[in-house]
């Protein structure tokens, strides 16, 4: 490098003592890589469990958004925080699942644009579920059921550079929740809650 600018520096000395300017100075970039990250994405979940085994209730499956910051901790490793919202309806039954989950991730550069990755998440979500009235029974024509639940998410996937601020990323995950936080046979999230499902969306650095 330094011959490079011992070389720009001869050429242009004769251009400067002609005309007797101020000599140029040449500086490097020492602008370091961003550090922050985001993602955009939207999801669609296929669940492999009824929401509660231990009442008749159908398996719902889910999509939503979510929208998830990263933070280079160093190299390849980053720090993930996520906020998701999923909706989904069968028989009747309306369920709504809101989930804040830190995480981590590991990125691996595999070609020019293209750069793999792998992550897990673990944190707590929220389980609404509007259901039915059982007719026959004791249960009122219409209830809900609200129940705080433990989350977490593995994922692998990829993204593609459209440009050196903007990424197009998938990613298939394997998601669960469970909640310790109750266990009563009419309760929405007594049971563990098992799905697979898809993320496609876009990214970019700041």
């Amino acid at each position: 490098m330094k011959t490079v600018f011992s070389i720009l520096a001869l050429a242009l000395t004769p251009v400067v003592m002609a005309g007797n300017t101020t000599p140029v100075t040449i500086v490097e970039s020492t602008e370091a890589p961003s550090k922050y990250a985001w993602e955009v994405a939207a999801v669609y979940n296929h669940a492999l469990t009824d929401i509660n085994k231990n009442f008749p209730s159908p398996s719902i499956n889910t999509y939503g958004l979510d929208v998830t910051g990263l933070y280079n901790v160093k190299g390849n490793h980053y720090a993930t925080l996520r906020f998701s919202y999923a909706f989904g309806e069968e028989c009747g039954y309306e369920l709504n699942n809101f989930a804040i989950m830190p995480g981590y991730r590991y990125v691996c550069p595999v070609a020019e644009k293209w750069t793999a990755f792998a992550g897990a998440n673990l944190g707590l979500g929220i389980s609404m579920l509007d259901y039915p009235g059982m007719h026959g029974s004791d249960y009122a024509l219409s209830s809900s059921d609200d129940m705080a639940n433990i989350v977490y998410s593995v994922e692998v996937g990829a993204s593609y550079a459209v440009t050196p601020k903007l990424n197009i990323v998938g990613a298939l995950m394997l998601n669960g929740g469970m909640s310790p936080f109750g266990g009563a046979a009419y309760t929405a999230a007594s049971e563990e809650q098992v799905s697979v499902g898809v993320r496609l969306g876009v990214g970019g650095k700041f």
